[in-house]
């Protein structure tokens, strides 16, 4: 979501509404171009708002601070803790998360890390830690039992109304 808000600002302060939609404007009148243009850019400042009024892009917000769990950048303990709360996880000893942060720390560092999906340096994590990470095993597990989508759901819901119209 941060990245399509990111791609509307960016589309709205290029005035850019596509190649093939730029070219067709050069073929129009300059009043017809210059009225199309600013639909155009109502429209993205409609979608702008839509979504910011739907989303939470701020710091504080579930996902922002779930999203550092992605292990694309270094992981501050203060980092696994606000995840932890912020998905509200009651098993997790935060001590014992805390000194696995600390074995854990050079191998998130590594070279072998980079080019990795989260879910490969999780599990290149866990091979070669030397001790068995319980409490991240537990975050991460629940991390990545979260939908990415709700399309099995739609899909469901879908097949139930076909189902119930037949």
């Amino acid at each position: 979501m941060t990245e399509l808000k990111g791609k509307l600002e960016r589309r709205l302060k290029d005035t850019f509404f596509g190649f093939a939609v730029n070219d067709k404007l050069k073929q129009l009148t300059p009043d017809l171009a210059k009225k199309c243009e600013a639909d155009f850019l109502v429209f993205y400042e409609r979608a702008k708002k839509y979504v910011s009024k739907r989303y939470d892009f701020s710091e504080n917000s579930f996902h922002s601070k779930v999203s550092t769990l992605r292990l694309t950048t270094a992981v501050s303990y203060g980092e696994y803790s606000d995840a932890v709360q912020a998905c509200s996880l009651k098993d997790i000893d935060m001590d014992g998360l805390y000194e696995e942060y600390g074995m854990v720390e050079a191998i998130l560092s590594s070279s072998e890390m980079e080019g990795c999906h989260s879910e490969e340096r999780y599990l290149k994590l866990f091979s070669k830690a030397e001790v068995p990470l319980v409490n991240l095993r537990k975050v991460s597990a629940y991390i990545f039992s979260i939908p990415c989508s709700n399309a099995h759901t739609e899909r469901v819901f879908s097949m139930m109304t076909s189902a119930w119209r037949n």
